[in-house]
């Protein structure tokens, strides 16, 4: 079973994947058989970018990467 960011996946109310990308393996020490990998897919994010006359939040998308750490047991 391959590793997958649940983040990038499940979170489509404030995310959309523009390119996946597949995950990098970090050569971190960690205890015990687990392993760390490291999400680099581009998404685009809403984002509060700033206040409308009437106090509301007015959002835009920015594009960046996910990076997000996955720790997995082997």
């Amino acid at each position: 079973m391959e590793p997958e960011c649940k983040i990038c996946k499940r979170d489509t109310e404030k995310r959309v994947v523009i390119k996946r990308n597949p995950l990098k393996k970090l050569d971190t020490l960690l205890p015990n058989g687990y392993e760390e990998f490291y999400c680099n897919n581009t998404i685009k994010t809403k984002r509060i970018w700033n206040k409308d006359i009437r106090g509301k939040n007015v959002y835009k998308w920015i594009e960046e990467e996910c990076r997000n750490n996955i720790i997995v047991k082997k």
